[in-house]
């Protein structure tokens, strides 16, 4: 009696821990009901201010931060600067997810040097 005793406490005592994590979904990762662009909201973390054409290039301005293209640092690859829109790559979670970011009506293209 006293074994059935502490199997009955122990399965009552495991029984709410179990239901709780199979019933509640991690936060920090994507549902698998969202589609892909949902998800890309969720983590979605760089902010495009501008995009800077000079005689050598453009360079894109994201996150205060001045890429060319091609260039890698702190996380993030800019894989193409477009005239409005600027491709990325960047880790999240250990996987390498891509975006693009487009220039906002407060964001501005600017040009210098001697382009006409």
């Amino acid at each position: 009696m006293f074994k059935f005793s502490i199997l009955m406490m122990a399965v009552l005592l495991l029984v709410p821990i179990l239901w709780v994590s199979v019933t509640y979904a991690d936060p920090t990762k994507p549902s698998q009901n969202m589609t892909k662009e949902q998800a890309l909201t969720q983590i979605r973390q760089h902010t495009l201010s501008a995009i800077i054409v000079t005689d050598s290039g453009r360079k894109a301005v994201i996150d205060g931060k001045v890429f060319l293209e091609a260039q890698h640092k702190e996380g993030l690859t800019v894989t193409h600067i477009g005239q409005k829109k600027v491709k990325i790559k960047f880790l999240h979670n250990g996987e390498w997810v891509q975006d693009e970011l487009t220039l906002t009506d407060t964001s501005f293209v600017t040009q210098s040097g001697t382009d006409k």
